[in-house]
């Protein structure tokens, strides 16, 4: 909402689920022209591009459809489907399984690349970047890096699809299972 001396841009939102939005360097922009980077913001909100006020919320279902693209990709599911093997591997690298972590880290950049077929997300694209740094790590027996290379692939992924950051991940904490 624009405030009344239209000099500023007001957002009725928690201040925790704001520093969890997605976001950019001031110094490198994405190309918001793309439709991907707007589906994001779009799905971080729960509401729909383009929607009146009365009809904006939608739930996960609905978003998840629509970024379906023409290759019939489930975006959101296959990133989830990722982000779990992301998991996975950054827990293996956690307890000191290099090969584990390797395995993981593979089948989810295999999920994320197929994820990549509905269309440009850079998001996306740099949690790809961060598996294949971690992948390489792992199979060097560079545990702690390919971990931390794990860490960047699960925040980029999450933000991919405006998908929450697990906690254990942003605070460095373990699951406990």
């Amino acid at each position: 909402m624009l405030s009344h001396d239209k000099e500023q841009f007001i957002l009725n939102v928690k201040e925790e689920r704001l520093k969890s939005a997605p976001g950019f360097d001031k110094d490198n922009w994405p190309d918001m022209s793309h439709p991907e980077w707007a589906m994001v913001v779009y799905q971080f909100y729960d509401l729909l591009p383009n929607a009146s006020k009365e009809a904006s919320r939608s739930s996960s279902a609905e978003v998840s459809q629509m970024m379906t693209g023409e290759a019939g990709v489930d975006f959101k599911n296959t990133v989830r489907e990722a982000l779990n093997h992301a998991m996975e591997a950054e827990s293996a690298g956690k307890e000191g399984k290099p090969e584990t972590l390797v395995t993981h880290a593979k089948k989810s950049l295999d999920s994320a690349k197929y994820a990549q077929r509905s269309g440009y997300n850079e998001r996306l694209n740099e949690g790809v970047y961060a598996l294949g740094e971690a992948i390489e790590h792992g199979e060097k027996q560079q545990t702690a890096d390919a971990t931390e290379h794990m860490i960047h692939a699960i925040m980029n992924l999450s933000q991919s699809a405006g998908l929450q950051i697990p906690e254990d991940v942003v605070t460095g904490r373990s699951a406990v299972n």
